[in-house]
Formats: structure tokens, C-alpha cells, sequence
């Protein structure tokens, strides 16, 4: 929801061009298992092939670590492995993630150190996403494991905790709870993320009424315009200022809003519909 994307490296995506290409004839995921299963495969033919299993939404952790198998720890951080490691990999609790978290800063140096933090952090984020879905979830369950990730020494933990936490108490419908976490974190964790702090302010917008969240979530919106003014920052800016009473104000913002829907070329009806609203003191 809040997690900010980082791209993966230029080789790396260079590495996995052939794999998301058009399907060219021998590129389908029969051609490609059948060449798999009848040779030794490489880290390319592994990637091609784990690619084709995730395009047709079938699981590659079993064949992800029958290739590591085969590799020493040593190993691991070369080229072709970490390609594997951060397009791939995706259990906290295998021996290459456990690697990687050790020598994250060996990574760092060779692979650059904003996509060694984002493949750690996704891994550790999808974790708690996945506990937090459990359908026996306990909170004893999910506390424990986010000491776990707080006693790995990531640099992030407590980012990644405060993400997790954030969508825990969406999931299980806490307003309270989430509207607490996210006055307390945001301006710490995601203060310069001008996309997370619009969605977060349009969050807390649909969610409450009350005064001290929204002018926090308003900070929230502003600050996400200063940083890249979109239509969508400058709407949400807007209904927070209306809801606070400041209408002549929110209906500027809202006026930007729909100029900047017009030049992005996306929806205006909602701006539209906004605007009208408050132009009418509704």
C-alpha cells in the first residue's frame, strides 16, 4: 500500500529483458520448462524459467532453491545470483535471504545500497503482510516476529514496521489504531515520498473527521505537493481544506487539480464534481 518502489538496477534489468519480452516461438513456458528439465540449468535459463512460472501465476520457490542449492555461500553475491536473489527471493527465513541480510553491506557496494534496502525490505514487509493475513493470526504471533526483524540490526526495521503496522490496522478495519500510527510516523518514515504522503492524507481524509488528524493529514498533502504537484495531491489537499472550513482555499486547490487532470490527460469528473461542491458550499 505505503511501500515505496525502487527499480532494480540497470543490469539487472537489462538481465530479465529477454524474460519479459513478447513471447517469441521456443520462449513459452512449455518450450522453456522443457529446455530446463533437459539440461543443467544456468542462472539465465533459471531466470527465464522463473519468470515464465510467475507470468502464469505459478509458485518458483521450490525451483528458486533447487538452484541455490547448487551454489556456495560465496557465491551468492555475485552478478547472477544477486539477479536471482532480488527478482526472485522472497522467504526471510532461506539461507540466501539470511546472506544477504549479513552482508548487506558487501551488496551494497556491488549492487548499490537503495536496491539491497528495498529487497530487504520487501521481504521482511511481505512477512508481516502474510502473518498479518493468517487466518489464525495472533498478535503475540506478529510481535514476535517483528522483533525478529528489529534484532536482524536493518537499518529500516522500524520503517518496515511501521508500513506493516499501518496496513495491519487497515486490514482489520482499527481506524483508531492505524490514525495513531500514522500521526506518529509519517513525517519520520515517509516525509520525503510525496506519493505515500498523498495516499496516506487521502486515507485519514475518507477515515475521520476529527480536527487533529486531519491538519496533520492536510501537512501530509502539502508537503506531497511541494515535493510534485499532481492532480491527485492538489484534490486531496483540497477536500482536507474543506473539511477543516477553509473553502475559498480548498477551492484553488481544487481549480489546480482539475488544470492539472486536463494537461495530464486523466479523469476529470471527480475534480469536476469536487470543485462544484465546494463552489456551491456543499
Amino acid at each position: 500500500m505505503v511501500h515505496k518502489r525502487v527499480g532494480a538496477p540497470r543490469a539487472v534489468a537489462d538481465y530479465l529483458a529477454t524474460a519479459k519480452t513478447a513471447l517469441a516461438p521456443g520462449q513459452g513456458l512449455a518450450a522453456v520448462t522443457r529446455k530446463y528439465n533437459e539440461s543443467t540449468p544456468d542462472p539465465s535459463l533459471t531466470a527465464l524459467y522463473l519468470q515464465r512460472l510467475q507470468d502464469a501465476y505459478m509458485p518458483v520457490k521450490e525451483p528458486l532453491a533447487k538452484y541455490f542449492s547448487t551454489q556456495k555461500e560465496q557465491d551468492l553475491t555475485n552478478a547472477a545470483n544477486w539477479r536471482l536473489i532480488y527478482s526472485f527471493a522472497d522467504d526471510m527465513n532461506s539461507r540466501e535471504f539470511k546472506y544477504l541480510v549479513k552482508h548487506q553491506e558487501e551488496y551494497a557496494k556491488l549492487y548499490t545500497t537503495d536496491s539491497v534496502n528495498q529487497k530487504i525490505s520487501d521481504i521482511y514487509l511481505r512477512a508481516l503482510v502474510m502473518q498479518a493475513r493468517n487466518p489464525k493470526f495472533s498478535e503475540e504471533n506478529y510481535n514476535n516476529l517483528k522483533q525478529q526483524i528489529k534484532d536482524s540490526g536493518f537499518s529500516h526495521a522500524d520503517q518496515v514496521i511501521f508500513t506493516a503496522d499501518m496496513n495491519l490496522y487497515l486490514s482489520k478495519n482499527q481506524p483508531d489504531k492505524f490514525l495513531e500510527v500514522a500521526y506518529n510516523g509519517m513525517d519520520k518514515y515517509f516525509g520525503n515520498d510525496y506519493n505515500t504522503l498523498n495516499s496516506i492524507a487521502w486515507q485519514v481524509f475518507s477515515m475521520t473527521g476529527e480536527e487533529k488528524y486531519l491538519r496533520k493529514a492536510a501537512d501530509w498533502a502539502k508537503r506531497s505537493i511541494d515535493l510534485k504537484s499532481e492532480a491527485a495531491n492538489n484534490d486531496t489537499y483540497a477536500n482536507l481544506l474543506f473539511k477543516l472550513g477553509s473553502r475559498d482555499e480548498a477551492i484553488h486547490y481544487e481549480q489546480t487539480a482539475l488544470e492539472l487532470a486536463r494537461k495530464e490527460g486523466g479523469n476529470q469528473k471527480e475534480y469536476e464534481y469536487s470543485l462544484k461542491k465546494m463552489q456551491g458550499g456543499k
